[in-house]
């Protein structure tokens, strides 16, 4: 028996779209991409079908009323995920499961918008969650049969909840991948840090309040960077972020943050001397409010979303860009100090003091105890250059990473 269907079976145009009972999200995924996020190139396939909403039926290998799926096709019913049908890839009718697909997959390459960029990653998860079952207690298809056992009798109060947060999603990516790849080509600026034919990282630095240009700077089909600076040229606020790879960042922002909060200071007239280690320390300085160290994420914030009350730093971009090419490049040392420096000899001196000396890098802090090995820079070891865990430091291609020249 089914439920929520409407029309007569003799009709030509499509009038009926059927699943199961409580439907998966690659059954609702389906259904939304025939009816809401692509209905202009649904109708070409299945006229009437993007005027539709969903009805129900029980799940098996057959409809009911001995009626086989194509007939029902052929009559106007597209049945989703369900009763052998091509949207079906559950093993049915003697035929062996569809292994590399879910319902959502076969109506996008029927439709043809696999590679439409608001779906890309939807698909993928939904994929993932009806096949291998990826997903916890807390994931948002747990939480949707949370909304179907809170109201077992309307399921399209779970649907509508579903929907409110992927319908932006949709929206959101769409944008992502076209718009903000556009303005991505436009405003950002890349920098190498580290030498131009195997640099260490690459940083972008870019001027616009989209905070989405971050997420592009940083994603592997994107800008693909390491660093990203982002200032927003209304309010001057400033966020520094890091890509992660394996769950870890790929690089300490651990000196960068203390030479910030040193040139915030400078800047303000206070110029008394303070413990590297205070001015390093995670969260924010209780005489440098301006900027929040976020440890674990090795990310710099100056203000933001979740603080726009805060005060913007004094600091010019690009005076902040020469600090992280300081900070990030463990080969840099300035000259003509540069020779001994790899020699593992420190001569700043009150008469000839050397510009980095009161940055307390770590590199220089490891030359001045005398622990820096220069086969440390031939190995790109940075463990102890960046200050950190050898996993939060890697060299980007000891980390998976293939880096490439910024030109």
């Amino acid at each position: 028996m089914l439920h929520g269907m409407g029309g007569s079976l003799e009709q030509q145009r499509f009038h009926a779209i059927v699943t199961h009972h409580r439907p998966h999200p690659d059954e609702l995924v389906a259904w939304r991409m025939l009816t809401h996020w692509f209905p202009e190139i649904a109708e070409q396939h299945f006229p009437g079908i993007s005027a539709r909403t969903l009805s129900f039926g029980d799940q098996g290998p057959q409809p009911p009323d001995g009626i086989s799926v194509e007939e029902l096709e052929r009559s106007g019913v597209l049945a989703l995920g369900i009763w052998g049908s091509w949207t079906d890839e559950h093993p049915a009718n003697g035929e062996e499961r569809k292994r590399q697909d879910c319902c959502a997959t076969l109506v996008a390459r029927r439709l043809g918008v696999t590679d439409h960029p608001g779906v890309g990653q939807i698909l993928k998860w939904v994929y993932n969650h009806d096949v291998h079952g990826n997903g916890g207690p807390m994931d948002m298809s747990a939480m949707l049969n949370v909304k179907y056992d809170e109201h077992p009798d309307d399921p399209w109060v779970a649907i509508t909840w579903f929907f409110q947060g992927l319908d932006p999603k949709f929206r959101q990516d769409s944008r992502f991948w076209v718009e903000t790849r556009a303005l991505f080509g436009q405003c950002a600026r890349r920098v190498v840090i580290g030498l131009e034919a195997d640099p260490y990282l690459l940083l972008v630095v870019i001027e616009d309040a989209d905070t989405s240009l971050s997420r592009y700077a940083r994603a592997q089909a994107g800008g693909d960077c390491d660093v990203v600076i982002q200032r927003n040229p209304v309010t001057g606020h400033v966020a520094i972020v890091t890509r992660t790879l394996r769950n870890q960042p790929v690089c300490s922002l651990k000196d960068l943050a203390r030479m910030l909060r040193q040139e915030e200071l400078r800047l303000a007239g206070d110029v008394r001397e303070r413990p590297f280690a205070e001015l390093e320390q995670d969260g924010t300085h209780p005489d440098v409010p301006a900027w929040h160290y976020q440890e674990p994420a090795q990310r710099i914030l100056n203000g933001g979303r979740v603080s726009p009350g805060a005060v913007a730093t004094k600091i010019p971009l690009d005076r902040i860009v020469e600090l992280a090419q300081i900070a990030l490049d463990p080969t840099c040392f300035p000259y003509p100090f540069d020779r001994r420096c790899t020699a593992n000899e420190c001569t700043s001196s009150p008469r000839t003091p050397c510009p980095f000396y009161d940055f307390g890098l770590f590199r220089c802090r490891e030359i001045r105890s005398r622990k820096f090995r220069p086969a440390d820079l031939e190995r790109r070891d940075l463990t102890q250059l960046f200050g950190g865990s050898a996993r939060v430091n890697e060299h980007p291609a000891r980390s998976g990473i293939k880096r490439r020249s910024a030109s």
